[in-house]
């Protein structure tokens, strides 16, 4: 997916703050959860998100989506 029409569908779907942020290569962060939905899409490299108990692997132009508890 594109970068202008995926921020395009988030303010559609009424998230109201949108950021770019570019993480370099880290360890695992500790099991957290935010109080808000998260939706994120790969612009570099991969992203691996531990859902269900199980690692699921994102790349360029793939959306993941986590949703607040």
């Amino acid at each position: 997916m594109d970068q202008t029409i995926f921020e395009t569908k988030l303010k559609s779907d009424g998230f109201t703050e949108i950021e770019a942020k570019t993480l370099g290569p880290r360890p695992a962060n500790a099991e957290h959860a935010h109080d808000f939905d998260i939706r994120r899409l790969v612009l570099n490299g991969i992203f691996i998100v531990r859902q269900d108990d199980r690692p699921i692997t994102y790349r360029i132009g793939e959306v993941f989506s986590v949703p607040a508890p």
